[in-house]
C-alpha cells in the first residue's frame, strides 16, 4: 500500500511544506533518472531548471538547443534523445504547464524535433524518447500517433483524463524504469 500519496496539482489544503516536498521529489526523480542513464554511459546534456517557478520560453529554448546537437558534425551516427518531463500537465490536453509564459504543446515538441539540422536528411537515424511524468500526459498519444514520426517513443504517466501522483515512498520512480 502506498502512503503519502496526493494528486499533483491538487490545490485543496495545500501547504508550503507540500510545495517544498514536491520540489524535492521532482529533483530526486530527475537525479535518479540521470544516474540511471549515466550508468549506461549516456551523455547527459543538461536539464531545464528544476524549480517550481519556471518559464515556458526558457524550457522551450533549452529543448530546441538540445535538438540542435543533432547536426552535420555527427551525421551518420545514431543518437537517442531523451526528454524526461516531470512537471505540470494541463487538464484536457496534457500540455506542459509553466508558472509564466504559457504552455508547451505536443505540436511544439514535434516542430522542434523536425527543425533539427539533419531532420530532413534521408539518412536521419536519430530517435526521440519522451517520458512525460505529468498529469493528463496521455493527452498527447493520439496526436503523436497521427503524426507517425519515425523512431519516436512516448511514455505517459497517466491517461488523458487522469492526474498523476506524487508518491513519497523513498524510491525512484519505478513505474518509469521497469
Amino acid at each position: 500500500r502506498i502512503t503519502n500519496r496526493r494528486r499533483r496539482g491538487d490545490e485543496h489544503s495545500r501547504k508550503k511544506q507540500d510545495v517544498h516536498l514536491e520540489e524535492h521529489l521532482w529533483q530526486r526523480d530527475f537525479h535518479a533518472i540521470t544516474q540511471f542513464f549515466e550508468q549506461t554511459n549516456a551523455s547527459i546534456w543538461r536539464c531545464v531548471p528544476t524549480r517550481l517557478y519556471s518559464s515556458r520560453n526558457e524550457a522551450y529554448d533549452l529543448i530546441n538547443e538540445f535538438f540542435q546537437l543533432d547536426n552535420d558534425n555527427n551525421k551518420g551516427e545514431r543518437r537517442t534523445f531523451l526528454i524526461y518531463w516531470c512537471g505540470h500537465g494541463l487538464h484536457n490536453s496534457g500540455n506542459w504547464g509553466f508558472s509564466y509564459g504559457g504552455e508547451i504543446t505536443c505540436q511544439d515538441i514535434i516542430n522542434a524535433w523536425r527543425s533539427r539540422p539533419i531532420a530532413d536528411n534521408y539518412d536521419d537515424i536519430s530517435s526521440l524518447t519522451i517520458i512525460a511524468d505529468t498529469c493528463y500526459s496521455g493527452g498527447w498519444i493520439d496526436e503523436l500517433k497521427q503524426q507517425n514520426i519515425p523512431r519516436l517513443a512516448y511514455q505517459a504517466a497517466s491517461r488523458a483524463n487522469e492526474p498523476a501522483y506524487v508518491v513519497d515512498d523513498g524510491n525512484i520512480p519505478r513505474s518509469l524504469l521497469m
